[in-house]
Order: C-alpha cells, then structure tokens, then sequence
C-alpha cells in the first residue's frame, strides 16, 4: 500500500499543476513531456489505448493506429478515426489532425523524430516492469484528465497483486512452464518480458532462461525440462500447432495432462492493468493444476 499511497499523492499534486507555479514534464531519451491534461491525442500504442478507456479517458482520443490483433474493446475502437497501421502510420495523416500529443509505444519509436519535426509533442508508452506501469499509471491520468480515476484502477490492481501473493505465499504452486511465441520453431518468452514476470509473480519458475527476449528452444530440451504447462501466444492458432509440430512434447507433464493452452496475446503482452486481471485468471486456472 505504500507504493499506492505515494503514486496517489504524485497525481494529486499534478493534477492541481495548472494553478503551481512550476512544471513537473517525463524525460524519455531526451524527449520533455510536459504532464499537463491534453485533449486532442492521437495514440499509436495499444496499451495505451486500452488505458484510456479504462480511466474513461476515450474522449481524448482523436485517432489510433491499427492492429490486425485489434485493441480493446475492440467494438468502441473499430469505430475511431485511425492515422494508419501502428508499424506504418501516415505523418500526413497525423499533421492534419492537429493533435497535441501522440502516444508511441516501443515498437515505432523511430516516428518520434517526424513528429519532432513539425513540432508535435510525444510520449512513448512502455514499460519494463507491471509494477512500475501501476505506478505510473496515475501521471498518465493526469495527461488524460483522468487522474482520480487512473488512482483508482491503479489502487485495484495492486489490491489484486497483494491478495495472489497472499494466497502463494501460504500455498506455493510449485510448478514450471512457459509462454511460447511460436510453434514451429519453438519459441518463448524469457524472464524479462512482461509474459515472463507474470509467471515470476505467480511464483512458477520459467523454463526459458535467456538473454534473447524470444529465444529458440528444441523439443528435446523441453522435454528435458518436462513443464508443467505450456501457454501458446502470438503466431500460434491452436494447441494442435504446438503439438503436430513437435510430438516429443505429448511426453511431458503438460503433453500427458493435455495441460497446454492458447492465451489471448493483447492479455499479456501490452503493459495495461488487464495484465494483471489476466494474472488473476491464470492464478485459478495453475491452482487446479497444483492440486
């Protein structure tokens, strides 16, 4: 609680910002944000996105870029003005908008330095840890206008980080798994990714050890670390991909006890607060198989 209380004196105070007579701004590689509210924000960053509808800050939002995954929820966001793909958007597109904040995320970064040249503010929205994206979470209210209620989601989903560590701390899983990229080869996610600290959160030891983010794994090495579970993402469609693909996994615990599943991918890998409502999905679901 003590990580909440200090967040929600931090948006407290900025939220009062146009009345101080000093100005709080986020420094990212050299780029100065100023933390004020904004009204005309064109976001390029699912996570973000998502964000925004869950302090009910929508409203702000005057265009988005694309996923072929789609962004939740998807059927108020299909409906929003887009500037093009989140790889490819079009400068034209934005510059016509008249926005005074775009929100990147990590993957088109390299867009910032259009956008600095007519000009227009940005943010890269990214984290590096689910923790730190709660604490943060209410200075990004502030920038939507929406800072009591980015305190609240935050406060909640800390309450939910307290009460599963409360329950593993009295009744560990003990178990070991993984989140696979893909089937064919066989990839997966390391510690350091958000996938990989959702599982560092449930106390399941990760399979993948690595300094790769997505590092290639043989079927022999995974039937030598014989996993509990397996949770297919991203380019995989179906369990049958995991498993046609690479029959010496039907011998593992998780092959046997037909304990691999697909997970949605927009779940955990943009760094929202829905991760951690998906953690609290994952936590029953492993408690079955610790039983």
């Amino acid at each position: 609680m003590k990580k909440v209380l200090i967040v929600m004196v931090l948006a407290l105070v900025l939220s009062f910002t146009a009345f101080a007579e000093w100005h709080y701004a986020i420094e990212q590689d050299g780029n100065s944000v100023e933390v004020k509210e904004y009204n005309r924000i064109i976001s390029l960053s699912p996570g973000a996105v998502e964000v925004m509808y869950m302090i009910n800050a929508q409203e702000k939002l005057i265009a988005i870029g694309t996923s072929r995954s789609g962004i939740w929820p998807q059927e108020e966001t299909s409906k929003l003005d887009n500037v093009g793909s989140l790889n490819k958007p079009s400068l034209e597109k934005v510059v016509a908008l008249e926005p005074d904040l775009v929100i990147l995320n990590s993957m088109n970064t390299e867009f910032a330095e259009a956008l600095e040249q007519h000009g227009i503010a940005y943010l890269i929205f990214a984290t590096d840890s689910l923790e730190a994206m709660l604490e943060e979470l209410p200075v990004f209210g502030v920038i939507c206008g929406r800072a009591e209620e980015a305190i609240a989601v935050s406060a909640e989903k800390f309450e939910i980080l307290k009460k599963i560590r409360a329950e593993l701390e009295e009744k560990p899983l003990n178990l070991k798994g993984a989140f696979l990229y893909s089937a064919s080869p066989i990839q997966g996610f390391n510690e350091k990714s958000l996938p990989g600290q959702v599982l560092q959160i449930l106390g399941c030891e990760n399979m993948i050890s690595s300094e790769m983010a997505k590092p290639i794994l043989t079927p022999e090495y995974v039937l030598e670390q014989n996993p509990d579970f397996l949770f297919g993402a991203m380019a995989i469609r179906n369990v049958e991909d995991i498993t046609n693909s690479n029959p010496l996994l039907l011998e593992t615990r998780a092959g046997k006890e037909e304990n691999i599943y697909l997970v949605p991918s927009a779940k955990i890998l943009r760094p929202t607060p829905r991760v951690i409502d998906f953690l609290e999905e994952l936590y029953e679901q492993l408690s079955k198989l610790a039983e």
